[in-house]
């Protein structure tokens, strides 16, 4: 039984199988292997209310031969990475 986040019941996924998926390929070299990898973003004690500033993790894949990160699968966060998404315009200074 699945529940949504109100604790009802919501709808059940469809069944897919692996013979219905297509593979996922490295967009620099055609990699098929990826590394979970983690990029490292700041916030500001000002921001956050906290005592002191905090680190936030955010999972992205990288291909396991070329390195080159899997842009297709990064959050939709202004600034992230200077792929396709939307390249950084501030410096870290």
């Amino acid at each position: 039984m699945l529940t949504n986040q109100n604790g009802s019941l919501g709808k059940q996924p469809p069944t897919v199988t692996i013979d219905q998926t297509t593979p996922y390929n490295c967009k620099s070299c055609g990699s098929k292997v990826f590394d979970v990898r983690f990029m490292l973003r700041k916030a500001s004690k000002i921001q956050t209310g906290m005592d002191t500033d905090m680190v936030v993790p955010i999972q992205v894949y990288t291909c396991a031969d070329c390195g080159q990160v899997a842009e297709d699968f990064l959050p939709n966060i202004p600034g992230l990475y200077g792929g396709t998404k939307q390249s950084d315009t501030t410096s870290n200074e």
